[in-house]
């Protein structure tokens, strides 16, 4: 349908069409047209947002931990101090592992939606596309 304007131009001459042409034609398609893949969108959007913020802690996690060891090393040995530090530096460990492997599944969760999304996109630009050709008059597929 959205090929069907230029029927004309592109059988009567090779001209190219312009970038604003060319998004005009292909933009129908950069929008999930249903409410599952919008959904996946949103959904994919999301993850890659929670993954950015999720990719600044674990840093923290490690900087937690070393700074609760300088402060062990520049302290008497307590041994209350020492229990402390060694809850701290286990927890802050610990957090690390748990933000690194949170942000691998939001990275597994964002590729998925991602590729759903882009499927869809695909397969709606390739049956458009498909439909155009049929379109087309035999003399236009004879001349090429």
């Amino acid at each position: 349908e959205a090929f069907d304007d230029d029927e004309e131009k592109c059988s009567t001459s090779d001209a190219n069409p312009t970038w604003a042409e060319a998004f005009a034609h292909v933009a129908p398609f950069l929008k999930p047209c249903d409410r599952h893949h919008q959904l996946l969108a949103l959904l994919a959007l999301s993850a890659v947002l929670l993954e950015k913020l999720v990719n600044v802690l674990p840093p923290l996690a490690i900087r937690h931990a070393v700074d609760a060891i300088s402060d062990f090393s520049s302290s008497g040995a307590d041994q209350d101090l020492q229990q402390r530090v060694a809850t701290t530096i286990s927890l802050s460990i610990g957090s690390y592992f748990l933000l690194q492997t949170v942000d691998s599944g939001l990275s597994a969760i964002q590729s998925v939606a991602q590729r759903a999304v882009s499927m869809d996109a695909e397969r709606r630009f390739a049956s458009a596309l498909f439909a155009h050709l049929n379109i087309l008059g035999a003399s236009y597929h004879l001349e090429r």
